[in-house]
This record gives C-alpha cells, structure tokens and sequence, in this order.
C-alpha cells in the first residue's frame, strides 16, 4: 500500500482531534489548563499494609518498561550492578567503547544475569573517536552520504555494515536509524545523521536499513517520531512545524514505510509537534502522537519507546519520573532513560507507586509489558552466537572495510559548482596545485599526488584552535600566489566570515580556487566565489577513505551516478528516441541532498566529462526488447506504460541500476 492511502485516515483523525482541541482554548504559554492525575499528583505514600517483598515484586515488574543507559564503560558500574539485580531493566544501551573487544566481558556479564536482556548501542556514538584521539573502530559512512549517493543499495551495504558489528560484539538492538528529515528551519543546527530532505528516499533507504540490519540478528529501533528531530535551534527543544495536511507525504512517510516493512520497534523523541498536539507536549509524552497517530492511524502494533524521559528539553517541563508516567500512561512500552541507573531507580519506584495506586490503568501497563516480553522472547530465541574476543578484535581491522566504506564515500562526493570547467584537475593544464586548509591538508595532498605529478601544501595551523582564519594566516598563504590552482579544505570547525576572506584574496591572486567543503553543507553561499566548490558528507579527517574519494572525484576519477527522473518519459508509438548514458549519468556520483538556498536547492549537481568511465551498459525496455552500448536508439511499437531499466558498469567494475517511468501515447 503506497502512503497516499493511508491519507483518508489520517485526515479522519486530525478532524476528530481539531475537534476535540476546541472545547478548551489552550493556554497562551502551551500548558493545560488542567493537567491530568498522571501528570500532577504527587508521589503518594507506600501502603502501610504492603509487605516489602510485595514492593520488591512490584518494583521489578515495572522496571521491565525501561531501556536504561548504563554509566560503566568497560563493564557495568556498581551503581549500574545495583540496578539491574534490584530494578531489571528490559534492556539498557552501552553508551562508549574503547575498543570493540572490550565489549567481550561486558555483554556476556549482562546476559548472565539476564538472557533475554535487549543490549542496544547506537553504533555512531559507541564507536565515536575519544578526547585522546583514540578511533579503534573504523568510521562508518554518516547517513547523510547515502541521501548523497542516492543509493538505496549504498544503505543496504551499510546496514549490513552496522549489522555486522553489533552482532560480532554481542548487541541486539540498534539505536537507529534516524528516521527524521533535514532541518526545514534556515537558523536549524544540521546533521549528518539524517537521510536528507526527500521523503521518498529517506522512506526507501530507512526501510532497507531496518530490514537489512534484521537479517543481521539485530532489531532495528527507528528513531524519532513523529519527525522534526533536528529542527532544533541552539538549545530549544526540536519542533515538528509541518502542516498536518502535509504530514502523511513528508514527515511520516519513513515511518510508515519502515512499520510496513516489518519494524518492531518505534522510538518517539522528546520533539515539540503542535501540529498533532495541540497542547504541546513533546511528542513522547503525548497520547495524541502515541497513541492515535503511531498506534491507530498508522496501525503500528510492535514497542514503542518513548524518551529520554530525562532530556533537557523534558526537564524544563516535568521531572524525569512525571515524564515516565505520562509517557506509559500515553501509551508508550517502554521508557528510555539516558541519565543512568540512580535515574532509571527513581523513575520504577515512582511507576511501582502508581501502578499500586492505579494512577495508570492496569491494562495499559499489562499491554505495554506483553509487547516488551514478546519481542524480548523472540530476540532470545534467535541463534545467538557468544561475543567472540577474536572476531571483535577483527573490526579492528581497517583493511576488509575499506573497500566498501569506500564505495560509499565515492558515491557521495557531490560538485556543486565548476566555472570554467576548472575541474578536472589534470596534469598539463591545472598549473601548479597546492592544497591548503584547516584539516586533512596532508592526508589530500598524499592522495593527490597518486594523480598528479606534484602538489604543494600550507595548512593553516590557527584556525582548528580558534574557531577563525586569522588575517596574517591568508596573508601567508596568498604571499607567493601568482596563478594556478589552490584546493582549500574547510569545515564548520571555522566561521564563515573569515573563509569567506580566504577565498577572496586568493581570487584576488588571479589563482583558481576549489574548495572541498567537509560536513553539513550549512554555509555554501559562503562560498560561492570559489571556482569549484566539491562536498563530502565527513566529520573532519574522519577517514582516509574519504580524502581517497576526494582525490579521485578532483582529478575525474569519481564514481559515476545515474541521475533519477522523478516524472514519466513521454513518448509516441513508433518515436525514435536516444537514450545516452552521457545525459543520465554524472560524475562525481553525489547530489545535495538539502536544500541551502535557492542558488542551492535538493538535488543540485555538476558533472564533468564521463570519457571513458562506463565500462558497460545494457537497456531493458521493459517489454522484452534489450539493447548494449553506452548509447542507443529505441522505438515503442505498441502504447502503455513501461519501465526502463538502465544496467551499467563503471570502469572500476562497480554496478548501478536505474529504472526510469516511460508513458507511451498513439
């Protein structure tokens, strides 16, 4: 079933709830005029009659509606020992690893206490370089790189990438993927976590990613419904701002499409939706959101989570153990503490007391705890091999995911601008080339000079530090510039007022200038001056696999793309059309995949000169007929409607396919 059907029903509940919404005008500073019991009575005292062992029976049954971050790193801390023999938790995530290893111990203590305990990680955090530079893990490819590429087999390979780690090191669920869309707000910090602005692609590439990663053995945990994670302003709360008509086609489509792709699992974030809620409660504590958006209108069946229940954005409004209430009572299975145990026992006493109290009805807590035991059953039941220390030690090493790390950094790297077609960098006609810049000046240097005969550097050493390209670092670097080429990397680590001086007085030098732009593609009008202006979706140096791409990608030797056509072809019986690879294939592979500014909008992208780079390609008709070459011509003969298939290769040996839609009229 395609979105737009669930269209009726969505409209059929935002009726009833705009319905609902006028009988009480809400308050002018976003609060009820009158907050339900959940959320304000106060914890009320322990029955006197109770017998301890009764609390302890309580207290153990509700504190399997937790997902509790641990605090220990190499193992559990003895707060977190406390907390999980006396309030067992239904699962916890492990925030940090040095190494993966050390995961060894970690996780098989933790299912020696609990074989059926949900052990979750979220991949980009647990393996995130330390303050000592440590990186034992090798950097996997950002999200944002996949919106790049285009590529929903670039997911596929990189789930099984993800897939492959947690298994090896013993987790079960993944906290991810994120499911929210690029930051509509202009002033919104961005991320390279997110799988862009096109809702259609992030449904795609999020479904595969969640399947993939359960072919794997690993429960995928879709983050941040209902969308609008990273519309957040320096330290405001994250805002879903759509329209509600506009939902079902924009935010919500990646969720819907992963629950009918068969995702178990559904975490709400702590994001302002007054779209849907009126009353603006963040979405994980709105019964609105939870329970009829996700659960009734999207027909989700499987466990949500609601949190971190302890979040900033939710202290400001209730406290961490009111939140968890609300969150249960809203619908939510399970509640997601991030600030440890001393947090998580707080908040299951608190939901013991109420539960006792009947402050939350006894069949929501019954249903929220079957749905909780039911997939922890069936993550047991599953063959489970033991963390092995050898085959941990094993992601280790870099070499084997090189080359598929590799393949999705080429397919990313997007060129945005080329005047005067400056790129290609080719040896007889760039001049001299120096590359400067405040990262990976030395890494890119190295990788170019595999290209080109001879390459100068100048890093400039002051900007990584401060935050600013001083004037006497451009004075340095422009002293001795008398035409050429000069390849400037730069990154959000530096303001854009002083990257935009650089770049003028190198101009000004009558030098041709490119600049690779690493990151969210934040400040590209910045640089609009530059003659060229190349984007990798990379946090700094992160890997040397991404300086490879960027080398290949200026010197022409970027991966190839095959651009998609989001209307029909429309042609006549009998009309002899050409289909050229030369038209619907570029290179570098990537387009943005947010919109900056209208001078860069979703989509944009240069290509140079394919030359010789396809290898192969071979034109299904979608009738029977096929045709080889780079370049055909081709006549329907009878009306209808036909997919085009595209199957090519480039000159590396890489595949690619594309289906294009063809209306065919008398």
């Amino acid at each position: 079933m395609k979105p737009r059907y669930y269209l009726p029903v969505i409209l059929s509940f935002l009726a009833v709830t705009c319905l609902v919404w006028a009988e009480e005008a809400p308050s002018a500073f976003g609060l009820k005029k009158n907050p339900t019991p959940a959320e304000t009575a106060p914890v009320p005292a322990v029955p006197a009659e109770g017998t301890a062992q009764k609390k302890a029976l309580d207290l153990a049954k509700v504190s399997r509606l937790l997902l509790v971050t641990l605090e220990g790193v190499q193992q559990p801390s003895a707060k977190d020992g406390a907390l999980l023999a006396e309030c067992p938790p239904a699962g916890v995530v492990i925030p940090k690893l040095f190494r993966p290893a050390g995961a060894k111990t970690y996780i098989e203590g933790l299912r020696a206490r609990d074989p059926e305990i949900l052990i979750g990680a979220d991949l980009y955090e647990i393996a995130r370089p330390d303050e000592r530079g440590g990186a034992p893990f090798m950097p996997m490819p950002p999200l944002l790189a996949l919106a790049a590429a285009d590529d929903p087999e670039g997911a596929r390979n990189l789930a099984l990438l993800w897939g492959e780690h947690l298994r090896v090191m013993g987790f079960n669920l993944c906290l991810g993927p994120r499911l929210g869309l690029a930051p509509n707000h202009p002033e919104a910090n961005g991320t390279l976590q997110c799988l862009g602005a096109d809702p259609a692609f992030a449904a795609e590439a999020g479904t595969i990613l969640c399947q993939s990663l359960e072919t794997q053995g690993v429960v995928a945990m879709p983050m941040d419904f209902p969308g609008g994670g990273f519309n957040r302003i320096k330290q405001s709360p994250a805002v879903l701002s759509t329209p509600k008509s506009l939902l079902v086609d924009t935010d919500l489509r990646p969720y819907l499409e992963a629950i009918r792709g068969g995702a178990r699992v559904i975490h709400v974030g702590p994001i302002l939706a007054p779209t849907l809620d009126e009353e603006r409660r963040p979405a994980c504590v709105s019964k609105t959101v939870i329970t009829q958006v996700l659960r009734e209108a999207l027909k989700f069946d499987g466990v949500i989570v609601a949190g971190p229940v302890d979040a900033p954005e939710i202290r400001g409004l209730y406290s961490a153990d009111t939140a968890a209430l609300m969150a249960i009572d809203a619908g939510a299975d399970l509640v997601y503490v991030s600030g440890g145990p001393v947090a998580a026992r707080r908040i299951a006493e608190r939901l013991s007391v109420a539960v006792r109290e009947g402050q939350i009805p006894k069949e929501t807590v019954d249903a929220a705890l079957t749905r909780v035991a039911a997939l922890r059953t069936s993550v047991a039941g599953r063959d489970r091999e033991k963390p092995q220390e050898s085959r941990m030690a094993g992601l280790e090493n870099r070499r084997p995911l090189e080359e598929a790390i590799l393949s999705i950094e080429r397919q990313a790297i997007t060129l945005v601008q080329n005047r005067g077609n400056v790129l290609p960098l080719l040896k007889k006609l760039s001049g001299p080339v120096g590359v400067t810049g405040v990262t990976g000046v030395d890494a890119l240097q190295a990788a170019l000079e595999k290209h080109l005969k001879h390459v100068s550097r100048q890093d400039i050493v002051t900007a990584r530090h401060v935050g600013e390209i001083e004037d006497f670092e451009i004075r340095r670097i422009t002293a001795n510039l008398h035409g050429g080429t000069i390849v400037c990397v730069l990154d959000a680590s530096v303001r854009a007022g002083g990257a935009a001086r650089l770049i003028r007085e190198i101009k000004a030098c009558s030098t041709r200038l490119i600049v690779v732009y690493l990151g969210y593609p934040k400040h590209l009008d910045t640089f609009a001056e530059a003659d060229a202006l190349l984007l990798a979706y990379s946090e700094g140096a992160n890997s040397e696999e991404t300086w490879k791409a960027i080398a290949e990608a200026l010197t022409g030797q970027g991966a190839i793309g095959i651009i998609r056509r989001n209307t029909p072809i429309e042609m006549r019986v009998g009309e002899r059309r050409t289909f050229d690879t030369q038209e619907i294939c570029r290179t570098p592979a990537g387009q943005l995949p947010v919109k900056v500014s209208d001078r860069f909008p979703v989509g944009i992208s240069v290509s140079m000169p394919l030359g010789e780079r396809v290898d192969s390609a071979e034109w299904d008709f979608g009738n029977g007929d096929k045709a080889r070459g780079a370049k055909t011509e081709y006549a329907y003969t009878a009306a209808g409607q036909y997919t085009l298939t595209l199957h090519l290769k480039d000159n590396r040996g890489k595949p690619l396919t594309r289906g294009f839609s063809i209306n065919v009229s008398q």
